[in-house]
């Protein structure tokens, strides 16, 4: 029996085909669960990670520590692999499915993305190497954040340049 591999598809289109308001929704609420879960996930590892630090700090009364050395440097430990590694890789899973949100609907410029993806990547793969790679996640929200206040200036406030009236306005 000889098994014959079938020829390539191709196509005569040049550009991705659209895909219709349903695949959309789909799309769109797979990558918003991604993002919902990965971000509960991070302010959940930063929370725990914070109730080890509080822990180890609360146990030193009047200048003696309750704990013996051992079991502060455990605390210290589980501390920091929460907060600096899964915590980050966390932020990683973030960043990775809002690139992919902003590359599906074009909300943010293809370079942000790009680079939104750069940074996920170190974030999941290199995070071990420094404490210092765990400032990338709050350098990568304030180049976002000044990417969409550069992107909105001089536009307003939403429903202003439609003409609509906010709840405030008075009629006349």
């Amino acid at each position: 029996m000889t098994l014959v591999r079938p020829a390539p598809l191709r196509s005569t289109r040049t550009t991705p085909p659209k895909l219709r308001e349903w695949d959309w929704i789909l799309v769109l609420s797979a990558t918003s669960l991604a993002i919902l879960g990965s971000a509960l996930i991070f302010i959940t590892m930063t929370f725990v990670s914070m109730a080890f630090a509080g822990a180890l700090l609360g146990s030193v009364r009047e200048g003696e520590p309750q704990f013996d050395d051992n079991t502060v440097a455990f605390g210290r430990a589980v501390m920091l692999e929460i907060s600096h590694v899964y915590a980050l890789r966390m932020a990683g899973v973030f960043m990775i499915s809002l690139g992919t949100i902003w590359l599906r609907t074009g909300l943010m410029p293809r370079w942000m993305a790009g680079l939104t993806y750069a940074l996920a990547g170190v974030l999941l793969f290199v995070v071990n190497l420094s404490l210092w790679v765990g400032m990338l996640f709050p350098a990568w929200v304030l180049v976002v954040s000044v990417g969409i206040m550069v992107r909105t200036r001089g536009q307003g406030p939403a429903g202003a340049a439609s003409g609509e009236k906010g709840p405030a306005e008075p009629d006349g």
